[in-house]
């Protein structure tokens, strides 16, 4: 299978799914909502992958905007000190891809929610890439480039957001929705 390159220069706001074969474990299966995009790098945040924290040990005062499944989101292997929250309105007006919001945890709950945001996810962590990193890794297939939904990045499941994504890809892609997790075991 030839892989078509994404035609735009950049890929913010473009949703990453590591192939099946991804040598790195920590990306099996992952999905990655890249945030930031340009010549000096790449930051992004893995959307399907949950932690064991909830939100309500971390941050209880936001129990009545956290989406389900009411967790830290795992959004990747950088600076798991570093919460990352992402808001979500109604119209899709927002200041950052799929109009989603950042959130600032430090503002009053009550007050987020009053400027239109239904729901939040927290993320614990980002992916980052150097300078043409991305773009090399794109380019060896170890990413496929597809246009996010917001139900993506606020799955209620995220355990079947990888399989999702993939089934509605046009094939060659689809045929991986259902690729094995130990594909040496069959």
């Amino acid at each position: 299978m030839e892989y078509q390159a994404p035609t735009t220069s950049t890929l913010l706001g473009k949703l990453l799914v590591a192939a099946p074969d991804q040598a790195d474990s920590v990306f099996d299966h992952a999905m990655v909502l890249v945030i930031e995009h340009s010549e000096r790098g790449a930051i992004g945040l893995v959307v399907n992958q949950l932690s064991l924290t909830g939100t309500d040990e971390l941050a209880p005062e936001w129990n009545s905007l956290v989406s389900e499944p009411s967790v830290l989101f795992a959004g990747g292997p950088i600076d798991h000190d570093a919460l990352i929250t992402l808001g979500r309105t109604a119209n899709l007006d927002g200041d950052l891809v799929l109009g989603l919001h950042s959130i600032d945890l430090d503002d009053q709950p009550d007050m987020v929610e009053s400027s239109g945001i239904e729901e939040i996810r927290i993320f614990s962590g980002y992916v980052g890439w150097l300078e043409g990193q991305l773009e090399d890794e794109v380019m060896f297939e170890s990413w496929w480039v597809f246009e996010p939904r917001v139900e993506d990045i606020f799955a209620s499941d995220p355990s079947e957001s990888w399989q999702k994504v993939l089934m509605r890809q046009p094939e060659p892609y689809s045929w991986y929705a259902n690729f094995p997790d130990m594909v040496r075991a069959n």
